[in-house]
């Protein structure tokens, strides 16, 4: 946690926070920070991890936003964020299209914060990277935070679509391998 109090003191502009809490100590921190203008929550009343059926979010209490299409609802209300810092523990079952969220969403960084048993680090590292970003890792215990540049990326739909179809394909075989180990 010590990374992530560290870096909300730096960021200045709009922020989306994905899977803390409003009264965590990093939301406090960004919403007493005065460099940032606006910080949204986008949090999971209280569980840590989403579950299949609650795939709906409050955005900061206003309206009920579908997490797999953020870009898109964002889109419609004419927003963006500077940084978006992200629980992924949170966001794993919807991590194929987050990807292309958080990329279109963001216009300097994502942040995400992880718990190394959680998810292959290096896979998420593998994902952000073929779209042409810069991927920064710190460690902290059995923690990591991973800073992802999304400034400067032109994406195409034809890229995007390839890449939707490839982690399709790469999770159902991670899957069935999974049930045939276990």
């Amino acid at each position: 946690m010590k990374l992530l109090n560290n870096l909300s003191k730096e960021l200045s502009g709009s922020v989306l926070v994905i899977g803390f809490e409003d009264n965590s100590s990093l939301v406090k921190s960004l919403k007493e920070n005065k460099k940032t203008t606006i910080v949204y929550t986008l949090n999971s009343n209280g569980n840590t991890i989403l579950k299949k059926q609650n795939k709906k979010k409050k955005l900061n209490g206003e309206k009920d936003i579908n997490i797999k299409k953020l870009s898109k609802e964002l889109k419609k209300q004419k927003q963006s964020f500077d940084y978006i810092i992200c629980n992924f523990e949170t966001i794993l079952p919807f991590f194929r299209g987050f990807i292309k969220n958080s990329i279109l969403t963001a216009n300097k960084k994502v942040y995400l914060y992880n718990d190394i048993s959680t998810y292959n680090v290096d896979e998420i590292v593998y994902r952000y990277k073929r779209y042409g970003c810069k991927i920064k890792k710190e460690k902290e215990k059995n923690i990591h935070l991973i800073t992802i540049e999304s400034e400067k990326i032109k994406l195409s739909k034809l890229k995007l679509f390839i890449y939707r179809i490839r982690d399709l394909f790469y999770d159902f075989f991670e899957f069935i391998g999974n049930i045939l180990i276990g």
